[in-house]
Order: C-alpha cells, then sequence, then structure tokens
C-alpha cells in the first residue's frame, strides 16, 4: 500500500515539474516574442498563445517526408557545383518519376543532361552536394540500384539536421542544438511573429527567430540553425514554406547553407513541393562546393 501511494504521489510530482518546466520554457518564449501586424480585432491573446505551442510542438520536415513513404511521385531537377575559383564543375539537369519498392525506391531518370565528372569508377556520386541532392530526390529512402552498404554519414547528419529545426536531432553531442524551444537554446534566438503574403499568393501568419546581435560574431559553435523563417497559411493553419539558414565548423567539415522547402497539402496529407538549396560545403581533404539545387515534386499519388 506505502509502496503505491509513493509511487503515486512520485508520479504526480514528476507531472507538476514537467508541467511547470513546459509552461517556463513558453513564457520565456514568449518574453522574447516581437509581435508585428497582428490585428487585434482578428487574434486574441488566446489565439496568440495557440498560435506558439502549435508552432513549438510541430514539424513540418518530418512529417512530409513521413508522409512520401509509400507513395509514387515524378520530380523534375536541376544541380550546379562551382570550385572556388568560379569554375563550373557539375552542370545537371533532368527529371523522372519515383516508385517505392518494398524497402527501398526505384527512380526512373529521363531527359538527364550532365555536364562535368558527375560519377565515380562505382557510378556514385562523386560531391557531397549530388548526394544530398539524390537522397532527396529518393524522398529520404535507400536507393533500390544502390548496391553499397556504406552510409554516406556526413551527407547523413547533415539531412538529420535539415529534417529537425525545433527537436532534438539524432546526433551525438550536436543532436540538442536544433531543439530551437529548449531552456538551452532560448538564450540565442529572437522570436517574431507577424503576418505576411508568401509568393505574392497566399496570406500567411509568419513565425521568425534569428540570432540575437550578441551571438551572430561570437560563439559561432553553441548554435547550427541561424534563422528560421515558418509561413502558415493564415485560414487553415497548414505549413505553406519554411527558410532556413544554416552554419556550423567542424575540424573536419564546415558548411554554409539556405535550405528552403515549399509544402503542399494534398488528400489531407502534408506533402513536400519544393526544395531550394544553396550553399558552401567544405570537407577535408576534399575540395570545396559551391552548390546550388532545386528539386520540384509532381503527380504524387498512392
Amino acid at each position: 500500500m506505502y509502496v503505491k501511494k509513493f509511487s503515486f504521489v512520485f508520479q504526480l510530482v514528476l507531472t507538476i515539474y514537467f508541467c511547470g518546466n513546459a509552461q517556463s520554457q513558453f513564457d520565456n518564449i514568449k518574453s522574447s516574442l516581437s509581435v508585428h501586424n497582428f490585428n487585434e480585432d482578428d487574434y486574441s491573446e488566446n489565439d496568440l498563445n495557440d498560435y506558439l505551442h502549435f508552432i513549438i510542438n510541430e514539424n513540418s520536415y518530418q512529417e512530409a517526408f513521413k508522409n512520401f513513404k509509400n507513395r509514387n511521385y515524378k520530380f523534375g531537377f536541376s544541380l550546379e557545383i562551382d570550385g572556388l575559383n568560379d569554375d563550373i564543375l557539375i552542370d545537371y539537369k533532368g527529371n523522372g518519376t519515383s516508385k517505392k519498392r518494398n524497402k527501398c525506391r526505384l527512380n526512373q531518370f529521363e531527359n538527364k543532361d550532365i555536364k562535368g565528372n558527375y560519377y565515380r569508377k562505382n557510378d556514385r556520386p562523386k560531391f557531397y552536394t549530388a548526394k544530398l541532392l539524390e537522397t532527396f530526390a529518393f524522398g529520404l529512402e535507400k536507393n533500390c540500384d544502390d548496391k553499397s552498404p556504406i552510409i554516406e554519414s556526413r551527407v547523413e547528419e547533415l539531412v538529420e539536421i535539415l529534417m529537425s529545426p525545433g527537436v532534438a536531432a539524432d546526433l551525438q553531442f550536436i543532436g540538442y542544438k536544433t531543439d530551437l524551444f529548449s531552456s538551452e537554446m532560448l538564450k540565442y534566438y529572437n522570436y517574431k511573429i507577424s503576418t505576411s503574403t508568401y509568393d505574392n499568393k497566399v496570406e500567411c501568419v509568419l513565425f521568425e527567430m534569428d540570432l540575437k546581435p550578441a551571438f551572430r560574431e561570437r560563439k559561432k559553435k553553441k548554435t547550427i540553425i541561424k534563422s528560421l523563417k515558418s509561413y502558415y497559411n493564415k485560414r487553415t493553419n497548414i505549413t505553406v514554406a519554411k527558410e532556413m539558414v544554416v552554419s556550423y565548423k567542424t575540424p573536419l567539415q564546415n558548411y554554409d547553407i539556405n535550405f528552403n522547402v515549399e509544402f503542399d497539402f494534398i488528400n489531407g496529407k502534408l506533402l513536400p513541393k519544393r526544395i531550394e538549396y544553396e550553399g558552401v560545403w567544405v570537407v577535408i581533404p576534399h575540395r570545396t562546393e559551391i552548390g546550388r539545387f532545386t528539386i520540384e515534386y509532381s503527380n504524387i499519388f498512392p
């Protein structure tokens, strides 16, 4: 009896503790939040609180690509990779169809136009930026034609970071840095909520976060995500787009990247519609890659 009573009290204390921490976290975010263009006739204080709770807990990136599983789709893409001397190393355009096959994905490329030495002797891409492009073209799933068991760890690490803003990435030592709303990371960011029009088409609620001025130049290694803009449809609250700046440096690699994703909402499911990547990626001892690519998904069907 005493054991059961102690267990109940212990669980109650834990519940109060974690609820108190969550409320304190929410209050800290709200105290750092600047509000612009919010018409008080349209948005009450409760509406603002609801939006913040929604923003803190959503992860559109992981949700959208999870919804890709078991679906077939078409895609078009373009890729450019430059060297440090502005010499064009790769110019690659094309389109294709991606089909689900058991635990992997089969991509059929069409109208491929490749300029430059894209492949190694084992038919794998030479460049990390190209590997990243193909990872997203395959919907973050395994390529059925890839017989090699080797997983490119640096590409895998960057994908994990790009898919995890707002939650802790599954990465040793640095994963907590992507949990942007944690008590550890809150001190580095300013937050802003406003109304805006995305691409001159969709009326949105815009949530922005970026580094406080004091942390933009010093303590650069304390953060990985330098800024994040999230556009939510003003009428439906569905995520329309996200724009993110990622920068990090280690002894073996460093990158400065702009990563933008536009989403679509089809048959009740959030799905990626367009990806834009632009960045500088240095992996020691390989050459510096200055790359940009776009991927557009279409004809998404079960």
